[in-house]
């Protein structure tokens, strides 16, 4: 057998994995033994839905400000066929309030500004445009640490404060500690004192009527000597009930205090943590608001940005309308800054695709320099198979069998026959099943909504 082909439908069941359109596996009725230095192997035809929209989940942006942590914003998923559709997602508003937000960007009186403020402002400017990025990145940086100091100490004054209120509480537990037990004292020495006078008293009248007491007044003293323990024994165990009442009010205290202090402790704490994480992120914030010309040095500088970023607390908005807006122009993409305490803008690397963004840091109002790409994330599908042996792909190797650009429109089946297949070595000598996934050029799978794929693989014999 020097050739033969083999059709994978992704419609195929698998007990053993979840095939999906984009992901799935097809177990062979039959191994295949070809030895491995002898066969190649390649795609021929693709046969896939339209059925995957431009944007196939939720994109994500970032509003970094001067003060404040990030606001984040989603873009969501939707199949996205003109320009129009896009800005009015964007945006989150409907026609007529755009047009109040025109008239409110409307230029100003000349007679309305304020000459001198003008003049102060250009004299200022000036003095900015002198600096070097060293001096800008200084002052940036000395800026942040001085608001970051600033916060700090009004935490650190609330927490002294919230101490101080802790300490009154411990005091004042404390005093009614001191006072129960000076009650105690008091109690019992009055219960001490009671029972030697009466003692005293009984000996005292046992001494004079010794000789007189008769068998009847003995029984009479002994009666009443019974009937008085028994008083003394009630009174004695309501006290110590009342002085129990008191111990477990006291230790009570002592446990909320103790909690007290705890919470207070990992207030604290986390204060300390998120301040430290602040400052790490507006140095971090400075640099790439900055941007180094060293390509390299600016790309680790976002990568690290990156990281902070992921850990610090952001503030989730609905929308970016009194913050951003977008217009068309140019057939491309226009953001417009409407706050001036922006520092810049961070979109997730596909959302700065999709929109036309070639750097997912936008520092001021500006056109984004491509327009578009109404294909989104797939204008190319990667097809990966796993019994070839893993070939460079980029800065990586992989077990890349083709590359399908898209065609068509949203809701055709599409049929792609690759005019020149490439072969490649197979992996082993034994086949009893074949793992197929499409993926796109972010290696995320292909989010078909309906329809199922093919695949046709074509093997040879090496002559």
């Amino acid at each position: 057998m020097t050739d033969f082909y083999l059709t994978l439908p992704s419609s195929v069941k698998n007990p053993q994995f979840e095939n999906t359109s984009s992901r799935y596996v097809t177990h062979l009725p039959e191994v295949l033994h070809l030895e491995r230095d002898k066969y190649v192997v390649a795609a021929t035809d693709v046969i896939y839905p339209y059925s995957f929209v431009n944007v196939g989940r939720p994109l994500s942006y970032w509003i970094h400000m001067k003060n404040g942590p990030p606001l984040h914003v989603t873009f969501p998923a939707a199949q996205y066929s003109a320009l129009d559709q896009i800005i009015d997602s964007l945006n989150y508003e409907p026609p007529r309030r755009r047009k109040n937000r025109l008239k409110r960007r409307a230029p100003l009186n000349p007679e309305d500004i304020d000459i001198v403020s003008t003049m102060e402002w250009s004299k200022s400017h000036k003095r900015a445009k002198r600096e070097t990025d060293s001096e800008r990145e200084e002052r940036l940086r000395q800026e942040a640490i001085d608001e970051n100091i600033a916060a700090f100490r009004a935490e650190q004054e609330a927490e002294e404060q919230e101490a101080k209120e802790i300490q009154a509480v411990i005091d004042e537990n404390r005093d009614a500690e001191r006072i129960a037990r000076e009650e105690e004292e008091r109690e019992e020495k009055k219960r001490r004192d009671e029972i030697a006078k009466i003692k005293a008293e009984t000996e005292e009248v046992e001494n004079e009527q010794e000789e007189e007491v008769d068998e009847g007044d003995a029984a009479y003293i002994k009666e009443n000597e019974n009937a008085f323990d028994a008083v003394i024994a009630e009174n004695v165990n309501a006290h110590q009930n009342y002085l129990d009442a008191i111990r477990e009010g006291i230790e009570s205290a002592e446990r909320d205090e103790q909690e007290m202090i705890e919470t207070n402790e990992k207030t604290t704490s986390d204060a300390k943590t998120i301040a430290n994480l602040m400052d790490e992120y507006y140095v971090a914030a400075a640099r790439v608001a900055i941007k180094s010309t060293d390509e390299t040095t600016y790309n680790l500088e976002k990568q690290k940005f990156e990281m902070i970023r992921k850990r610090m607390p952001t503030t989730d908005i609905k929308n970016a309308n009194e913050f951003l807006y977008f217009i068309e122009r140019d057939g491309r993409i226009h953001v417009d800054f409407l706050d001036p305490d922006i520092m810049f803008i961070e979109f997730e690397t596909a959302c700065a695709y999709f929109l036309g963004f070639h750097d997912p840091i936008v520092r001021k109002s500006g056109v984004a320099p491509s327009k578009v790409d109404l294909f989104g994330n797939v204008s190319t599908i990667y097809l990966y198979c796993d019994i070839v042996d893993p070939v460079i792909v980029g800065d990586q190797k992989n077990q890349l069998l083709s590359v399908i650009p898209c065609r068509g429109k949203y809701g055709e089946m599409i049929h792609h026959t690759i005019p020149h297949p490439r072969y490649l070595p197979i992996m082993n000598n034994t086949i009893d099943s074949i793992r197929v996934e499409m993926l796109s050029e972010f290696a995320e799978p292909i989010q078909f909504n309906w329809g199922s794929t093919i695949v046709v693989l074509h093997f040879k014999k090496i002559k």
